[in-house]
């Protein structure tokens, strides 16, 4: 059986042109930048996981969104093994913002990030006979160092990772 294939002059061109773009390691797509000041403000009354994952690690947003996840995944898993042999269960989400490319002004250092942030509800769940505090200090000690952990304002001093104004 003899098939023959006609490609269009414009689909070859297209393959062409994908074909370039995926060889050359300087092509991405460069997403809207923005800067600190324009990042929304994070509530007082939740927990919030916020990373700022330098660009030359995560080429996109979905990688840095990745990112996060599978280290907060990580954490979780370990930060319960050393307190008491289970894994801390992630609270509900009350909000996301990003993953955001944030560029650095030249006086900054010129850097470019992603910046992602991950609002819960407050408390930790999971190790039911140890203390919030320490918690918080081991799940906290288990994540890079791109990601930070927040506690909300209430919980934080309750627990004494924030002192009062």
């Amino acid at each position: 059986m003899n098939l023959r294939c006609k490609i269009s002059p414009i689909s070859l061109c297209l393959c062409a042109w994908l074909a370039g773009c995926a060889a050359s390691p300087t092509a991405r797509l460069m997403p809207d930048s923005y800067d600190h000041a324009q990042i929304p403000p994070a509530t007082r009354s939740s927990d919030h996981y916020s990373a700022w994952i330098p660009y030359s690690r995560a080429p996109t947003a979905t990688v840095a969104q990745a990112m996060v996840h599978v280290a907060l995944g990580e954490a979780r898993l370990q930060a319960g093994k050393q307190l008491c042999n289970a894994s801390l269960q992630p609270a509900q989400v009350m909000g996301i913002v990003g993953p955001l490319h944030i560029r650095e002004t030249p006086d900054q250092g010129g850097q470019a990030f992603w910046f992602y942030r991950i609002s819960v509800q407050p408390g930790m769940h999971g190790c039911r006979e140890i203390d919030q505090s320490e918690q918080y200090r081991a799940l906290q000690g288990n994540l890079p160092a791109w990601l930070q952990l927040s506690p909300a304002v209430d919980t934080s001093r309750a627990v004494g990772l924030l002192d009062p104004p």
